[in-house]
């Protein structure tokens, strides 16, 4: 029989009446009691993310280095590739950076499980780019290049990609 409260001679020594434990606020496999007295199994997981991703700007996973693209009619994976662990919206962010004297246009896309996704980007200067993808958890998003200048074999590359969201917690 759950007990909530004991009084021992007039003098309460426990009182659980005014707890605030529920099963989905304690970690999961951990055990306590509700103001009830009743055994409570904690079934919250911390993913240490916010329950709901929304697009923002607060990173929270970044590939880094930089991935130097070939130069071809078609657009091709670079090493930048994040797999998405909670579902929600992403804001990507990368930097496209030329190597001087050699490049004249590229285009870059995000490529979602290996097919493209939202529209293509093309630059004539090294830049930030930006793009929000909504995401299931799972997804393996990665940045495409392509180079638009047959002079040169290697003509720039893509750097840092950054998943950002909207994070209201302080950080």
């Amino acid at each position: 029989m759950p007990v909530s409260k004991v009084v021992y001679d007039g003098s309460s020594l426990i009182d659980l009446t005014g707890d605030t434990v529920a099963a989905d606020k304690v970690l999961s496999g951990y055990t306590a009691h509700d103001k009830a007295g009743n055994a409570v199994t904690g079934t919250h997981v911390c993913s240490g993310l916010p329950s709901t991703i929304s697009v923002g700007d607060t990173p929270v996973a970044m590939c880094q280095g930089i991935s130097y693209a070939l130069n071809n009619d078609s657009m091709n994976p670079t090493e930048m590739t994040l797999t998405i662990k909670q579902a929600g919206s992403y804001r990507f962010k990368w930097l496209l950076i030329f190597i001087p004297a050699t490049s004249s246009l590229a285009t870059t896309q995000i490529y979602k499980n290996g097919s493209a996704t939202g529209v293509s980007h093309d630059s004539s200067d090294n830049e930030v780019v930006t793009q929000d993808v909504e995401c299931a958890a799972g997804d393996v998003v990665t940045i495409y290049m392509k180079g638009h200048n047959k002079q040169h074999s290697r003509y720039g590359g893509v750097a840092n990609m950054t998943a950002c969201i909207n994070w209201d917690n302080g950080m």
